[in-house]
């Protein structure tokens, strides 16, 4: 039985040391910001990606100006140094549901935001690409969808 317990405690020290990570494991991260707007129009919404050519990428949704901030992870806002592929997609939500989960109410509810088709050449065909320096951190976006309004 004691080997067992010996056994059971170096796993727990094992495990803890190695297995759960911190903040050494976050790379230089940059504060990125910025605006897109879609035919000039401001959208809520969109979610903005840079990729970059290793490593985790970095997310930010616009909100009703077009502005967005980039995040690391939840709790580490920015973005890696270097070269990144930059995709933008609709992530809105237009749900029958309230804010309280009830979907009674939900036909007096407007939308949240119009459904936006992005283009490919912005999101799975991505064109778009940025740099993120220490100089280099504030990049916009105007999508054109060809769309005559």
């Amino acid at each position: 039985m004691g080997l067992h317990v010996k056994m059971g405690i170096a796993l727990l020290v094992v495990c803890g040391t190695v297995g759960c990570g911190n903040d050494s494991d976050i790379p230089l991260l940059v504060p990125v910001s910025g605006k897109v707007t879609v035919d000039g129009t401001p959208i809520a919404g969109l979610q903005v990606s840079f990729e970059p050519i290793e490593g985790r990428r970095s997310t930010g949704v616009t909100d009703h100006n077009g502005q967005y901030a980039l995040a690391y992870l939840k709790d580490y806002p920015g973005a890696v140094l270097g070269d990144h592929q930059v995709r933008i997609a609709w992530t809105g939500e237009t749900t029958d549901e309230d804010e309280n989960g009830d979907a009674s109410d939900a036909m007096e509810m407007p939308l949240a935001a119009p459904v936006v088709v992005v283009p490919p050449q912005y999101n799975v065909k991505t064109q778009l690409r940025a740099t993120v320096t220490e100089d280099s951190k504030q990049f916009d976006f105007e999508i054109t969808t060809g769309r005559k309004g």
